[in-house]
């Protein structure tokens, strides 16, 4: 690419708009911890109803499914499933906690599988940067 301006040509410049979503090598130290923290989990939630076993539901955001609830029984277990990852929770002693902690991203169904467990709460939590 070249650009001429006042009769001087100037070669070799590139395209840079956009730049800095492409690379982020292009930020300062400061900037790639602002980038870096907008994925970590904030203090907004929504509480999210649980429903059947096998449930599925849509993430609304950028973030976090949380759940976390009781054992029942001996085999007691909690599972939250997406297209790509799982996350379990398992504990063998009646009463004690279960918990699944899974990153989603926005409109990615996933779904809930457990067993013996008694819920406590289920929530979706926002990623720092999701509007």
């Amino acid at each position: 690419m070249s650009v001429r301006q006042g009769g001087n040509t100037i070669a070799g410049l590139q395209d840079i708009s956009g730049k800095a979503n492409v690379a982020l090598d292009n930020l300062t130290n400061a900037g790639k911890e602002v980038c870096a923290n907008m994925s970590m989990p904030s203090d907004r939630y929504v509480g999210l109803t649980l429903g059947a076993i096998g449930a599925t539901y849509t993430a609304p955001a950028d973030g976090y499914v949380s759940i976390v609830g009781t054992a029942t029984g001996s085999g007691s277990y909690v599972v939250i499933v997406n297209k790509s990852m799982y996350a379990t929770g398992r504990e063998t002693s009646t009463g004690f906690g279960v918990r699944a902690w899974l990153p989603v991203n926005k409109g990615d169904s996933f779904r809930v599988e457990y067993n013996q467990y008694s819920n406590g709460n289920f929530r979706f939590i926002y990623a720092q940067g999701a509007q």
